[in-house]
């Protein structure tokens, strides 16, 4: 959501008019024209000064954050909207993954966890991250920190076993076994992944190899065909760090 979007539902929950906001925003000392106002709304001016926003917002009744905010990441580099984009996408990915998991979602669930995510903007997330006061605490038997040369592995003890749901990797990882995850800060050749795939619904387990930024993901069973990806198809979830076949 743009900056003018945001100011569009602002204006319409206030049901002010432009030229009333524009006077009222005078009298503020921010001031701003009605023809600027309608220029914003449609996309064809930048937001305004720090000041301006925070009027409107006040003379909205309306929390001035949000506003503020998105006229800031609307006058922001290109590449820091990437990269926050990306570290938006790669959290939210990488929590539904976990969610799942653990309370094993319908697909319904999964598409409606998706919707509320769309509809959410960068501003209202910081918001929230900045407004939650929720502390959480973990006991230090639930997890582990386990650092090896360059490696830092994080083991949740209690976490819920990933179940291996077909026969890719019969020979190393029998159909219907446990898997025990762990989040890595980086992955190398060899290791067996849990990998988000483009365009594909479920996530995969497989043996990784780098090429360069692209990877190339291999079964152990010969029926299934090598998949060589090219960086931004592929988002690496976690790792498989131990496996509990049922004798």
């Amino acid at each position: 959501m743009s900056y003018s979007n945001v100011l569009r539902n602002i204006i319409a929950t206030a049901n002010i008019t432009q030229e009333e906001l524009s006077n009222k925003c005078k009298k503020m000392n921010a001031p701003i024209s009605r023809g600027q106002i309608n220029k914003i709304l449609n996309q064809k001016a930048k937001a305004p000064e720090e000041n301006v926003s925070r009027a409107i917002a006040n003379i909205c009744n309306t929390d001035d954050r949000e506003l503020v905010l998105e006229g800031y990441l609307e006058k922001a580099p290109k590449e820091f909207i990437e990269f926050l984009n990306i570290f938006q996408d790669k959290t939210f990915q990488v929590g539904l993954q976990f969610i799942n998991i653990k309370y094993n979602l319908s697909n319904k669930d999964m598409n409606t966890l998706k919707e509320i995510y769309r509809k959410e903007t960068m501003a209202k997330m910081i918001l929230e991250t900045l407004d939650n006061d929720d502390e959480v605490f973990l006991d230090k038997e639930d997890f582990q920190i386990n650092k090896k040369n360059s490696y830092t592995n994080i083991i949740f003890n209690n976490a819920p076993c990933l179940k291996m749901e077909d026969n890719s990797m019969e020979g190393k990882i029998p159909k219907g076994s446990k898997l025990r995850l762990v989040m890595r800060e980086t992955y190398k050749n060899g290791d067996i992944i849990l990998v988000k795939v483009k365009k594909q619904k479920k996530p995969i387990i497989r043996t990784v190899f780098f090429i360069g930024r692209d990877i190339c993901l291999c079964a152990f069973n010969n029926e299934y065909d090598n998949l060589y990806l090219k960086n931004g198809d592929y988002q690496i979830l976690c790792c498989i760090d131990s496996i509990e076949i049922k004798i």
